[in-house]
């Protein structure tokens, strides 16, 4: 697995994907690390995002570092958490 520092040595770039849907989230996932994104962020918001992560840190990416976003409190983090990091809004 990727770490965020070796992703952001590579191309200092996160890429937040928030989404109403689902059906496309890996095919996003794998074009943007066609074109050189290494860091991601998945926002908790988007349906389908907890099972995106797992596949992406599991292997379905490779050379690329993909966390959850938007996460809201810690029941979410306990029960969701499957990136290397977890970014929570400022409030």
């Amino acid at each position: 697995m990727t770490t965020l520092d070796e992703a952001l040595a590579a191309l200092p770039v996160i890429a937040v994907i928030r989404a109403a849907g689902s059906r496309h989230l890996n095919s996003v996932l794998e074009t943007l690390a066609a074109i050189g994104v290494r860091a991601m962020e998945i926002t908790m918001t988007t349906p389908g995002a907890a099972e995106a992560i797992r596949w992406a840190a599991g292997g379905g990416l490779r050379g690329v570092a993909v966390g959850a976003g938007t996460v809201l409190d810690a029941v979410s983090t306990r029960s969701r958490r499957a990136g290397p990091w977890t970014p929570a809004p400022a409030t």
